[in-house]
């Protein structure tokens, strides 16, 4: 299992030195899942086929930590999870 981290806003080598491991530049699909776990401005603006375009057309699960897509589970194809 490959898990990739990417922030808009995070420095890759300082998240490396905290916490031991790095960012990713740009996600690199395809995911079984992706975990929005921010609610950075970057992020809010965008739309789950978005999201869906990096995940496996299987299944795909968007695991919504903030509830930025609260309410739109099933849509584009989408299952959200939301805390």
């Amino acid at each position: 299992m490959q898990v990739d981290v990417c922030d808009a806003y995070a420095d890759s080598a300082e998240v490396e030195h905290e916490y031991g491991f790095g960012l990713v530049a740009e996600p690199q699909p395809l995911y079984d899942a992706v975990i929005v776990a921010v609610s950075h401005k970057a992020y809010l603006q965008l739309p789950l086929s978005y999201f869906k375009s990096l995940m496996r057309p299987e299944n795909p699960i968007l695991v919504d930590i903030k509830g930025i897509y609260q309410g739109q589970s099933n849509k584009e194809g989408v299952l959200v999870w939301s805390l």
